[in-house]
C-alpha cells in the first residue's frame, strides 16, 4: 500500500462535545465538505475508512450527528442515490443545541417520559 500524506484535522470544541469517535466522524465529514462545493460528496464508506471506525459505529455516529443538528443532509428526499451532507460550525450549532431533544423522548405535562419502542 503506498503512503498518502494526508490527515484530518480535530476540532477542540467537537472532541469535547460529542467524544472522539463522534467527533471524528464530525470532522471527516468537515473534511470532505471543504474539498468541493461546501457539500462533502464523498461516500459513506470512504468517510468510514478515513475515521477507522466499524460500518455500524460509523452510521450509528453519524445518524446521531445528524439528529443532533451537527450535520445536516442538504438531499434527505435522494433515495438510492450519495447524500450531500454539511457540517453546522459551532457557533450554530451551540445556538440550536438549547432547543434539541433527544430523539427517543418527549415532554408531557412538563415531565419527561422515555418512548417505549
Amino acid at each position: 500500500m503506498e503512503y498518502q500524506d494526508t490527515f484530518t484535522k480535530t476540532y477542540d470544541w467537537a472532541t469535547e462535545e460529542f467524544g472522539c469517535e463522534r467527533a471524528s466522524v464530525y470532522c471527516v465529514v468537515a473534511r470532505y465538505q471543504s474539498m468541493r462545493d461546501g457539500a462533502c460528496h464523498a461516500s459513506g464508506e470512504t468517510m468510514r475508512r478515513k475515521a477507522g471506525l466499524p460500518a455500524r459505529t460509523f452510521w450509528r455516529h453519524l445518524r446521531w450527528l445528524k439528529d443532533a443538528g451537527a450535520i445536516m443532509d442538504t438531499t434527505p428526499s435522494w433515495i438510492g442515490k450519495p447524500h450531500w451532507l454539511e457540517v453546522v460550525d459551532e457557533v450554530e450549532y451551540k445556538r440550536a443545541k438549547s432547543s434539541w431533544k433527544p430523539r427517543s423522548y418527549v415532554e408531557e405535562e412538563s415531565e419527561t417520559y422515555a418512548m417505549v419502542a
